[in-house]
């Protein structure tokens, strides 16, 4: 819900009038973690213990014990539920939007995925080795001379009043 909520808020903060699409793909852009966890379990708990006790990168950790990311599981639910194609590339390229098209809603998902782990707010543990991928930038018509630190930070009260907001708790 927080991401969700987060990538309606930053599209509406950057005058892209997709608020709803952008809530859904947030909302929905890590839809295979908890695939992996229900049929998955012993698979996804070593996954969790690598990541926790070794620091290891949550794609590479994946593709290690499951031959897949939960990117790709997402995916294959999106298309077989015919989800629209921008809900499938935000949830398939969510961790790297430069891999498809300029498209808006997976730039928006994506940084709001990264301002969420920069941020610590959130169980986001998982994904603490999230880089930026600075073509969202450029996609979001952010200035390339913004300070991405200040510009994060900037949305921490915000993100927080969320999470412990009525809808959360």
């Amino acid at each position: 819900m927080l991401a969700g909520t987060a990538a309606r808020k930053l599209a509406d903060d950057l005058g892209h009038k997709i608020g709803s699409e952008a809530f859904v793909a947030g909302l929905l852009h890590d839809l295979g973690v908890p695939v992996m966890h229900k049929f998955f379990r012993d698979e996804f708990a070593s996954i969790v213990t690598e990541i926790e006790e070794q620091g290891n990168p949550l794609l590479e950790t994946e593709e290690k014990y499951l031959g897949m990311t939960h990117q790709e599981i997402g995916k294959f639910l999106a298309n077989k539920w015919h989800l629209p194609e921008h809900l499938s590339n935000a949830i398939e390229f969510h961790h790297k939007p430069s891999l498809t098209e300029k498209d808006v809603v997976t730039s928006l998902v994506h940084l709001v995925d990264y301002m969420l782990c920069k941020l610590e707010v959130g169980n986001f543990y998982l994904d603490k080795d999230l880089q930026l991928d600075e073509s969202v930038l450029e996609v979001l018509g952010i200035a390339s001379d913004t300070n991405m630190d200040e510009y994060v930070e900037s949305y921490r009260e915000l993100f927080t009043a969320e999470i412990n907001s009525d809808l959360f708790g």
